[in-house]
């Protein structure tokens, strides 16, 4: 019976003392705070260069504004109103049901959607909101589109006032709101409607015999999304979707020409120009995500159970789980290991873009820089330094090389537009055609393999592979385009 009763003690004493010597090394680790690395460091003073707030995003947030207001002071009034949303949310505080609870917790953000649309009713000032046409906003813009689709489009022309804001919106580059968790997005939707318009006019313009103004606008409408597109990820793959509809209303009618003149065939080699420069400017839009991630740490870190500030603790288990959480958090550490991976997915962004492979992601990230081969796994999670930290900045690297993707199927869109155009401007068809796409210039060719297009001569369709699912292009696989 002592014996076993030993044997208990023995038992009872192991996980004891386990937990004792988590404590010491995490007080060791609080006590020792890490200092931020040069990595961090440096994209701080690159992220320090970036306006936080541009007026064309408060602009184009407030594109939508009545006829007698500036669409900049609008969209100040709807922030201002967002920020007093948040800040009846806080005084709530605890009042805030469990999202545990999800008819209430659905309830709940209804009720704060509706709050927010009531208190941006103040800022109409008793006057009557613009709206974009609704054939911009229910029409997408597709490979093989008719002509009365293109018409429908381009006769649902917005009120002037709205065109001048937009057009604004569209040249001003970024649109920020504030690096805050709580910041605001600026509202694209509008925007993203003017562009088809924009597209569907040059397109009518192009059938009219008005080519050189449809590639002027064209031109003029790539290089805006291409100037905009480092502002962000998010502005990034709206660069993406928006210049892929224009290339898509370019390939289309100079294939169904038998010969393109020079004076028209060189202006539209240029105005694809900046869709190759897109490559870069993905990679430096995770600069302002790095501004976003350290701002949400930063505020994540100064509240005494993590993660307060967004929400995310209902209940009196949640904020215990959280507080502990906390007394284990490195900020310092944190924010190296983030520049770590965001430098790492910089050149990912890069590779992919170019039609590379991704990377391969460093073993150690997802295993939060515990595991090798042969220990016991994340049993030694507890006894590493910031172990919050390195879970939160690994979960989120690997979605990004996607995104990378997505922009090299841009430039196999871009390369097959070129090579439409040169075949139009050499004038050729039948045997001549194929021979030019099996021998295709370098800059014509499939970005991801370096090989020559597919080309079917018996349907004259060229079929450049498809790597990521595209709302304009199809689903993954080959898509075809007229030549």
């Amino acid at each position: 019976m002592k014996t076993f009763k030993k044997v208990l003690l023995w038992l009872a004493a192991i996980p004891l003392a386990l937990i004792a010597a988590v404590v010491v090394v995490q007080t060791y680790y609080a006590l020792t705070p890490v200092p931020l690395s040069k990595e961090a460091e440096a994209l701080n003073a690159r992220a320090a260069k970036l306006p936080t707030v541009t007026e064309n995003g408060y602009r184009v947030h407030g594109l939508l504004a009545p006829k007698q207001q500036d669409p900049v002071a609008y969209g100040k009034c709807l922030v201002a109103m967002d920020k007093r949303r948040w800040d009846e949310e806080e005084a709530r505080g605890s009042n805030a049901p469990s999202m545990d609870d999800q008819p209430a917790w659905d309830a709940y953000l209804k009720a704060l959607s509706e709050r927010l649309s009531e208190l941006s009713q103040t800022c109409l000032a008793g006057g009557t909101p613009l709206a974009m046409p609704e054939a911009l906003s229910n029409t997408r813009i597709k490979i093989g589109m008719p002509s009365e689709s293109w018409r429908t489009l381009a006769d649902a022309t917005p009120d002037s006032t709205l065109i001048a804001s937009a057009s604004a919106g569209l040249a001003d580059g970024p649109r920020r709101l504030g690096a805050d968790i709580k910041s605001p997005i600026s509202l694209m939707s509008s925007l993203m409607a003017f562009q088809k318009w924009r597209i569907a006019s040059g397109v009518l313009a192009w059938e009219s015999g008005d080519r050189m103004s449809a590639i002027g606008s064209w031109a003029t409408d790539l290089g805006h999304w291409g100037a905009s597109a480092d502002g962000s990820l998010l502005e990034s793959m709206l660069a993406v979707s928006a210049q892929t509809q224009i290339l898509v209303a370019m390939q289309s009618p100079v294939s169904r020409l038998d010969r393109l003149d020079d004076s028209i065939a060189m202006p539209a080699r240029v105005a694809i120009l900046p869709v190759e420069k897109m490559s870069h400017a993905i990679a430096e839009s995770m600069v302002w995500e790095w501004k976003l991630g350290s701002s949400t740490l930063a505020t994540a870190a100064a509240s005494p159970t993590l993660g307060a500030p967004f929400g995310g603790q209902r209940n009196f288990v949640q904020r215990a789980t959280a507080r502990v959480a906390a007394l284990t958090f490195d900020g310092g550490d944190t924010l190296s290991r983030l520049a770590e991976t965001n430098l790492w997915t910089q050149d990912a962004l890069r590779k992919t873009a170019e039609g590379k492979a991704a990377p391969d992601m460093p073993l150690e990230w997802a295993a939060f820089g515990c595991t090798t081969e042969g220990d016991w796994g994340l049993l030694c999670l507890p006894f590493m330094r910031n172990p919050i930290g390195r879970i939160i900045v690994a979960i989120g690297v690997p979605q990004y090389a996607s995104y990378g993707t997505r922009v090299a199927d841009l430039r196999n869109l871009a390369s097959a537009t070129r090579l439409t155009i040169e075949a139009r401007r050499r004038g050729l068809s039948g045997d001549a055609l194929a021979a030019f796409v099996a021998n295709a210039p370098a800059d014509m060719r499939d970005v991801f393999t370096g090989k020559p297009f597919e080309y079917d001569a018996a349907k004259k369709e060229l079929r450049p592979v498809l790597r990521e699912k595209n709302t304009v292009l199809g689903e993954k696989g080959p898509y075809a385009l007229p030549l």
